[in-house]
């Protein structure tokens, strides 16, 4: 037995050991695959499904989601790649979007009974956080690591994409449970918003937030920063310190160097340590505290930046004026104080002092512009605004107080300042009127006041006095003008306006409607020239007196209104003019210039007719009446006249008319005619003729007919009706009579081509025209040729 050979209890124990070794293989290589498969292939798929079943029907998760694979990694943490979370049931709204999330278990400590998870971490993540039924804050590129320490939560690092800024979060969670009962709101605060209301107010303001953040645009990401400590008990509480910075920025396309924001949290009072915003030339800084407890807030700032450089970013009259504005040499100061209160509604507290030196606006060089500014939400104080520069001077004092019972706003300015640097601050309309005007020595002086219920400029009514020297206004000059005046729903009335040319004044009341582009004209009467001014009433109204020339002005009485919106299709306009003439007047007729003594009439403008009604008018020794109606929509306008000549000095009236004035005698004439201005061609019409008491046997067209009839003596009545059509004239009775023989005519006169084609036949007056009507048809002749040069041949011999 003995001598080398083995034990019993040696073999038992090498058995022992080899079974081990075996249990140890059948154990591990099993559990070896089950990792393996568990951490590159992931949880079966009827295993996974059993899994995820489970926690959404224990509500362990919320919001339903969907996992592609659940994967262990070789430490025990579970991993999960592409994770989708439903915002729905139905799964039609998706919340979140991860590519893939790890879940630090912490095995042993949970067999000790502490915390199941210690930590996670999140890789290339898309958030749609849910605002409204149809707006999401949508977060992008998503990194976190989140580590889990008792009841603390570590955000040690955090990224993503929102907007257009790159997010950077860090912090600590103290998980020490939720408020019990919300915070009771304070006395007299509003009732607490409705489910829908609050929804509706959570929309708005993100509306609001991406719409500026859109206004913003950015080579690269703004980068903000966040480092914060706090608890689920009060998460308003904790301390927090952030920081915003972007560089090389635009807003609304208008550059923008920089802008930084520094702050931290502590105590609940926000510190703004420094905000910046810097520009071109010069910045805007500003710090101050946000008391979150008492809903208070006061910042103070201090600007030096040269903001014209943001002109592209305010369309309409606000960025012109700033294109319009320059500091060459300096930067534009102002420094203010803001405290606010929203404890009970919103409650502001202003108060800023603005101070620019050495500027020009339109190309004109200022020396000075300064405003105090105190404003509470309720009451806006201007203790003393004043503009100073070449173009004049300003002073203003300006009040509103809203805490009466009807709000009450004065104000009162003292002016002599050239409103034509003004252009580009209130708009088109004022515009259009300031690019008008032009003064010669300084602008008018002003001095006025104004009142009202509101802030609202279109609600004040500012009255005062005017007066100005030396201006043009549509290209029309004056050396004086002076008027009270009041200004008010867009309406600028001079109920006494008084104006001086050289040749004569002008009194009475004036309303200019910039709103509907119209002016009214109340008891207005001037001694003007009417063709220099008329550009003042728009230029229509230059069409309209353009055909009128006065030795010396008129007195001119007007009444009504003008509209002067040319483009519309009916104007309001509706002006009785009335003029009482002292001196001759030029006026050209049917293509002939004719004058008038002293003419007294009314001209009617309604719409775009106008009528001219000439009630007494000298006429070369005699008088005329008539009424001329002109339809100006057309062009050329269409015209009615009615005519009367009486006791005309017949020599005068040829010789102006036909340049021929051997005949005399009296003319007497009534006419009506139709046609278009400026077209002979379309007249039509006609009247009676008669020439009374003179000589008028060698009128032009008659020069080579009475030689040719024996015992002619001199004509001195000449009578005949006559029709006007297509540029000819046309008679069937004219008769020019002697005191023995008559001659008897019919014919037409083309005055388009000047061509006369007329039958005479001479008749004895009388008894011997019955006697000698027989003989008398011998005697007949037919002219042909131009008025002055008419050829007589007989018709019978």
């Amino acid at each position: 037995m003995g001598g080398g050979m083995p034990s019993y209890r040696d073999y038992f124990k090498r058995l022992l050991a080899r079974l081990g070794l075996l249990a140890l293989v059948t154990v591990s290589v099993p559990l070896l695959v089950v990792v393996l498969w568990l951490r590159f292939l992931g949880l079966p798929p009827v295993a996974k499904d059993y899994v995820l079943n489970e926690i959404q029907r224990r509500h362990i998760f919320p919001f339903p989601f969907a996992v592609d694979r659940l994967l262990l990694s070789p430490t025990g943490a579970i991993i999960a790649e592409r994770v989708t979370v439903y915002r729905d049931a139905n799964r039609q709204s998706v919340m979140l979007l991860i590519d893939r999330i790890r879940i630090g278990i912490a095995w042993l400590s949970w067999w000790q009974g502490r915390g199941f998870i210690d930590g996670a971490a999140i890789a290339n993540a898309d958030v749609r956080y849910p605002i409204g039924p149809e707006d999401t804050a949508d977060f992008t590129e998503v990194n976190a690591d989140v580590a889990f320490d008792g009841r603390d939560i570590k955000i040690q690092n955090a990224q993503a994409r929102f907007l257009n800024m790159a997010l950077y979060l860090r912090g600590i969670i103290h998980n020490d449970g939720f408020p019990s009962a919300p915070a009771k709101p304070p006395p007299g605060a509003p009732p607490p918003l409705s489910r829908e209301e609050q929804v509706k107010a959570h929309v708005d303001i993100w509306h609001a937030v991406r719409d500026a953040m859109d206004d913003i645009g950015t080579e690269n990401p703004i980068d903000a920063e966040l480092d914060f400590e706090t608890s689920t008990s009060d998460l308003g509480g904790g301390r927090a310190n952030f920081v915003l910075n972007g560089r090389r920025l635009t807003w609304r396309s208008a550059p923008v160097d920089e802008i930084s924001i520094h702050g931290s949290l502590s105590d609940g009072i926000v510190t703004l340590d420094d905000f910046k915003i810097g520009l071109d030339r010069g910045e805007l800084t500003a710090f101050g505290e946000w008391d979150l407890a008492e809903h208070s807030a006061e910042l103070q700032f201090t600007s030096s930046m040269d903001f014209t450089t943001l002109a592209p970013a305010f369309p309409g009259p606000l960025g012109q004026a700033l294109g319009r504005l320059d500091f060459p040499n300096t930067s534009p100061a102002m420094t203010g104080l803001v405290r606010v209160d929203l404890r009970q509604g919103f409650y502001a507290d202003v108060e800023a002092d603005l101070d620019w030196r050495d500027f020009t606006f339109n190309g004109v060089p200022f020396s000075r512009f300064s405003v105090p500014v105190h404003y509470d939400g309720k009451r806006l104080l201007i203790s003393g605004l004043k503009i100073a520069g070449q173009a004049g001077d300003v002073d203003l004092e300006f009040s509103f107080d809203s805490t009466q019972d009807v709000p009450s706003l004065n104000a009162r300015i003292s002016s002599n300042l050239a409103p034509t640097v003004l252009k580009g601050v209130f708009g088109e309309g004022m515009d259009n009127f300031l690019g008008s005007c032009s003064f010669q020595d300084g602008g008018p002086k002003i001095d006025a006041t104004a009142t009202g219920t509101a802030l609202n400029p279109g609600v004040w009514t500012v009255k005062g006095k005017v007066t100005a020297d030396k201006f043009v206004y549509k290209n029309a000059g004056f050396d004086t003008a002076a008027s009270d005046f009041t200004f008010a729903d867009s309406k600028l009335n001079l109920p006494n306006l008084e104006v001086h040319r050289p040749e004569g004044a002008g009194t009475g009341g004036i309303v200019y409607d910039f709103k509907n582009r119209s002016v009214a004209l109340n008891n207005f009467v001037a001694q003007v020239d009417v063709q220099a001014v008329a550009p003042v009433m728009g230029p229509k109204f230059i069409e309209y007196t353009a055909p009128y020339h006065f030795s010396r002005p008129p007195t001119v009485r007007a009444n009504g209104l003008v509209d002067l919106q040319s483009d519309k299709k009916d104007l309001d306009t509706d002006l009785l003019v009335e003029v009482e003439g002292k001196s001759p007047m030029g006026w050209t007729l049917f293509s002939i210039p004719f004058n008038f003594d002293e003419p007294n009439g009314t001209l009617t403008f309604k719409n775009r007719r106008l009528t001219v009604d000439m009630k007494k008018c000298g006429f070369y020794d005699g008088g005329l009446t008539g009424v001329l109606d002109m339809d100006l929509r057309e062009n050329p306008a269409a015209y009615t006249l009615d005519l009367n000549l009486s006791k005309v000095n017949f020599k005068k009236f040829t010789a102006r008319a036909f340049s021929y004035d051997k005949s005399t005698g009296q003319l007497n004439t009534q006419a009506h005619f139709t046609g278009e201005i400026g077209q002979m061609e379309t007249m039509t019409g006609g009247g009676e003729i008669k020439v009374e008491n003179g000589d008028i046997t060698q009128i032009p067209f008659l020069g080579s007919l009475t030689p040719l009839i024996p015992g002619f003596s001199a004509a001195d009545a000449a009578h005949g009706h006559f029709t006007v059509a297509k540029g000819l004239v046309h008679t069937d009775d004219m008769n020019i009579s002697s005191e023995t023989l008559a001659l008897i005519g019919n014919g037409n006169y083309n005055f388009m081509k000047d061509r006369v084609d007329l039958d005479m036949r001479v008749n004895a007056n009388a008894l011997f025209g019955i006697l000698l009507y027989p003989i008398s048809k011998i005697f007949e002749y037919h002219g042909t040729g131009p008025m002055k040069d008419v050829k007589w041949v007989p018709k019978n011999f």
